[in-house]
């Protein structure tokens, strides 16, 4: 958007496949396609709303970062290693270990 280069540095951890635009052809779609310029701006707000709730819930407890990412990412806690996932929420190996456990212990007194 600011066409200078993004502060942040993403590491896939899984192949994957980037696609990308320039800013100025992207403008220039926007202007010949009106329809595809609305289509930008629903995904530009659904990522700004997306971006608000994980701001969120990154201000809460450690708790509530794990189980974030088990309601909205479960498959992706059996792909990444553990010390990753730690890394992720902001916290120790060992604290994310006993977070784990603990939460698999209350999760299995419920069902």
């Amino acid at each position: 958007i600011t066409n200078k280069p993004g502060r942040l540095t993403i590491q896939a951890i899984a192949d994957c496949e980037i696609l990308s635009i320039s800013r100025d052809n992207l403008y220039r779609l926007y202007d010949k396609h009106p329809s595809i310029e609305r289509m930008g701006r629903v995904l530009a707000e659904k990522h700004y709303l997306d971006s608000l709730e994980r701001i969120t819930i990154f201000q809460a407890e450690a708790k509530g970062r794990y189980k974030f990412l088990l309601d909205n990412y479960p498959t992706l806690i059996l792909k990444v290693p553990a010390k990753l996932i730690a890394s992720y929420l902001d916290i120790t190996d060992s604290s994310f270990s006993r977070l784990k456990r603990n939460m698999h212990k209350s999760l299995k007194k419920l069902s």
